[in-house]
């Protein structure tokens, strides 16, 4: 899939998983849900993700607990959960923007990258090489 189509059916377009302009909302959704498994399956949830995705879990199953014990002491837990949670969600909003990030590995490969031509799986293969040569 071009990167191009990925962006827009990450804007929810998912008509551009399209092979060809005939297709239903249904046909949609169903290639999208499968060139995303795809994409997990290749590369995976990252770190991030996954600890505010844990930390969810934290507080509902604290929350449960309240709810069954009464304990007000998990109040406190729950709070600080919370918090935690607003902390990682705001974190990556300092990151830097898809077009940024294609500008940078761009300057990176020393040609300009077209956001049409390139795949996503070039696109995030790119990513992880230039993760690798910059952080050590």
């Amino acid at each position: 899939m071009p990167l191009f189509n990925w962006f827009k059916c990450h804007d929810g377009k998912l008509k551009y998983t399209r092979k060809n302009r005939i297709g239903s909302e249904t046909e949609d959704l169903e290639s999208w849900t499968k060139i995303y498994d795809e994409y997990l399956s290749r590369f995976g949830i990252n770190e991030e993700f996954q600890n505010f995705m844990q930390k969810q879990i934290d507080k509902a199953i604290k929350e449960c607990e309240y709810l069954e014990t009464g304990n007000r002491k998990l109040l406190n837990d729950i709070n600080m959960l919370e918090a935690k949670i607003r902390e990682l969600m705001n974190t990556g909003k300092n990151e830097i923007s898809s077009g940024e990030l294609l500008q940078v590995l761009s300057k990176f490969q020393g040609y300009r990258i077209d956001v049409k031509t390139i795949t996503v799986a070039e696109y995030f293969d790119l990513i992880n090489i230039y993760k690798k040569q910059n952080n050590g």
